[in-house]
Formats: structure tokens, C-alpha cells, sequence
């Protein structure tokens, strides 16, 4: 399914910096760049149908993202500007809460368990937070 659906949809990034997918849904979520600067979409095949969303909330780079393992609609973000945020997809301008704050730059996040995730990054610091 990537091969057919999420990696051919990307035409309009200029370089792709991450992917994840879901496992239970099998939707996408790309970051990448466009020629007007830093953007991120979360891209999806639904029903042979592309769903194509940009999610707003990160004010540098996105660096990571993760989809939940226990919800087909929730994931989390890490951006270089320090923000950890989590998001439902099904609300794309604006996300759920900001899981942690962190001194520097957020360069890897994951999901520890189904209510905590963990983040860390260019402070040398990892953040384990209950969400």
C-alpha cells in the first residue's frame, strides 16, 4: 500500500524529511519541504480517495512524528523549536496539547507506551511524559 498510495502522492515536496504510518489504518504522515519553507502534511489514502491536510502548530522544523499505537487518529510531533505536540487528525489547525517543552531543539520522539511518550533532542535530556 505505501508503495502505490503514500509514496507516489508526494509530488509536491521538494525533499521529505519523515515518514510514519499507521498500522492499524495504513495512512501516512509525510514531513518534507516546499518551495515557500517548511511545511508538513499528513497524507492519506481513504477509501482510494487522497485525503491531503497540512497541520499547523509548529513554528520551526518538524523533526519527528509518530503515530499513536493505540488511536487511528492521534499522533505526535517534535519540531526544532523545543515542542513536542500531540494531534487529532481529524482537528489539522490546531493540536490537542503540548506533551513537553524542551530547552533546545526536539530531534526524536516515540510512543513508550499507549499514554506516555518520550522525546529528546539537542538539550541532551530525555522527556518521558503521561499524556
Amino acid at each position: 500500500m505505501m508503495g502505490g498510495h503514500c509514496c507516489g502522492i508526494l509530488g509536491a515536496l521538494n525533499l521529505i524529511l519523515m515518514l510514519s504510518v499507521n498500522k492499524k489504518t495504513k495512512y501516512c504522515v509525510v514531513i518534507g519541504t516546499v518551495k515557500t519553507g517548511k511545511q508538513w502534511y499528513q497524507r492519506r489514502v481513504r477509501g482510494g480517495t487522497i485525503v491531503h491536510t497540512t497541520l499547523i502548530g509548529h513554528d520551526l522544523w518538524v523533526s519527528c512524528v509518530k503515530w499513536s499505537p493505540s488511536s487511528e487518529v492521534e499522533l505526535i510531533s517534535g519540531s526544532y523549536d523545543g515542542r513536542t505536540l500531540l494531534w487529532d487528525i481529524r482537528s489539522p489547525k490546531s493540536y490537542l496539547n503540548v506533551i513537553s517543552k524542551q530547552e533546545d531543539k526536539v530531534l526524536c520522539c516515540d510512543w513508550n507506551s499507549k499514554n506516555r511518550v518520550a522525546s529528546g533532542g539537542a538539550d541532551s535530556k530525555l522527556h518521558l511524559t503521561n499524556i
